[in-house]
């Protein structure tokens, strides 16, 4: 790539942080707080996995405790998904060059910049979407130079990052699987042992974490419960088609450029007989088709393969053409950010993160930490993970999340238990009413018998332990 080129893309790295800075202070989402928080329990020698419960592998945690490791600040998180999204948009711009030359790369480029911004899909959020797509697109890259190169160390790479991806979120892997695809067509014991290794290295290592812990622990909350919560979905097929179409009236704005960019893309693939970045797009697809609940950052694991097919497609045709199409592409995403800048704070987050538990944890998080010692348990009534970081306090309960509560046997009891027990919270903030977990009425009697109303702040009910 030419000076110039190089240039180009480097000022649409700019245009992504440029893009990304008016959400640096929204609050974080349930899940990043949550994961933050975990991060934090693991770092102080909890055991991930056991006591420090959570249903993602190791490398998103491994994310988390190093960004966390510099600081308390949400800002340092949502620095670190525009890490993500610069790690994202140097993998397609390199998988586009590998493909169609210099022009397509910085399509590529300026989509995931712009476009792969998704602000109503979550895209400024830490989440493990953007996580496994960022290791996932170099991944992919690295692997379409090895088929112009035949340099075997790309390859091997492609390996490694596909598994990283695979280790930011069960889903990833997309990435891999194009890797994969690369080996086998290159049809040689060399290039096959080569990405095997590659991709051996990151999955031997959690393996090995997981044995010198607890394998059975680590295999339930990875594998086990993931398949069982995808299995036993709420209504099927049905289920599943309705968690998708739910927000789709507040969602498509972006979702309708990502679609334009994979039917554009997918057409001039077809056209040129260039499989791989469709095999990209598929299999990304039968990852996000693997989920349950479909919530908004869902959609983020697309965007990488979206904005490839999408740069194929424009690089090919008339640069006018494809100005004007990138220029209208782009304009929802800009418009979201522009309301957003041009907004006051309580507006801001409003629009950014439309969540009323996390609107309210503004006001909550404040006054539980003036009215709480810090050794004093809390629990949010039952899932705004967030709150324990947001209020450097903890639980001892492992569950944060109300799909745990949900999918795991046993947990509602576990739940009962604790927070009748005499280590149990000194505080409850609900959220939830407690029959929504527990029709049998028993945790609503603990909590009328054993806890007293203090206050209630946004709606929500905060309880003292008598």
């Amino acid at each position: 790539m030419t000076r110039r080129g190089g240039l180009a893309i480097v000022l649409a790295g700019l245009v992504l942080i440029a893009v990304r800075l008016p959400f640096l202070r929204v609050p974080l989402d349930a899940d990043e707080g949550g994961y933050a928080y975990l991060s934090r329990q693991w770092a102080a020698g909890g055991r991930l996995y056991g006591p420090v419960w959570v249903d993602r592998p190791q490398g998103l945690l491994l994310l988390y405790r190093g960004i966390t490791s510099l600081g308390r600040s949400p800002v340092l998180i949502h620095l670190g998904a525009i890490g993500l999204a610069l790690l994202l948009l140097a993998g397609v711009s390199l998988a586009a060059g590998a493909v169609a030359g210099r022009r397509a790369a910085l399509i590529g480029a300026v989509l995931v910049a712009v476009v792969g911004a998704a602000p109503r899909l979550q895209g400024f959020m830490l989440n493990g979407e953007l996580a496994a797509g960022a290791f996932a697109a170099p991944a992919v890259a690295a692997a379409l130079w090895f088929r112009r190169t035949d340099r075997l160390a790309l390859l091997v790479g492609a390996g490694t990052l596909g598994a990283v991806a695979v280790l930011m979120k069960q889903s990833g892997f997309d990435g891999a699987v194009v890797g994969l695809a690369v080996a086998l067509l290159a049809r040689s014991a060399r290039a096959m042992l080569g990405y095997l290794a590659g991709l051996a290295v990151p999955l031997g290592l959690a393996a090995l974490q997981a044995a010198l812990t607890s394998w059975s622990d680590w295999w339930f909350a990875v594998v086990g419960y993931r398949l069982d919560t995808s299995a036993g979905s709420r209504g099927g097929l049905a289920g599943r088609w309705h968690n998708i179409t739910a927000d789709l009236p507040h969602l498509w704005p972006d979702l309708l450029p990502l679609a334009a960019l994979g039917v554009l893309g997918l057409w001039w693939c077809a056209r040129r007989r260039c499989g791989l970045p469709v095999l990209w797009l598929a299999a990304a697809l039968v990852g996000f088709g693997g989920g349950v609940f479909f919530f908004p950052h869902y959609w983020m694991q697309l965007v990488g393969p979206a904005c490839l097919l999408g740069a194929l497609a424009l690089a090919a045709v008339p640069s006018r053409l494809a100005t004007g199409a990138l220029a209208l592409l782009c304009l929802p995403a800009l418009l979201f950010t522009g309301r957003v800048a041009t907004s006051g704070t309580d507006q801001r987050d409003r629009l950014a993160v439309p969540d009323g538990r996390l609107l309210a944890n503004r006001d909550i998080a404040p006054w539980l930490r003036s009215h709480s010692a810090a050794r004093e348990q809390i629990y949010a009534f039952v899932s705004s993970a967030d709150l324990y970081y947001s209020t450097g306090r903890h639980t001892d309960f492992r569950y944060l999340w109300q799909a745990n509560l949900d999918a795991i046997p046993g947990s509602v009891s576990q739940l009962a238990r604790y927070l009748a027990g005499p280590n149990g919270p000194g505080w409850v903030v609900l959220y939830a009413r407690p029959e929504v977990v527990d029709p049998s009425g028993r945790i609503e009697q603990i909590l009328r018998t054993d806890y007293r109303l203090v206050t209630s702040i946004d709606g929500v009910r905060i309880l003292r332990h008598d």
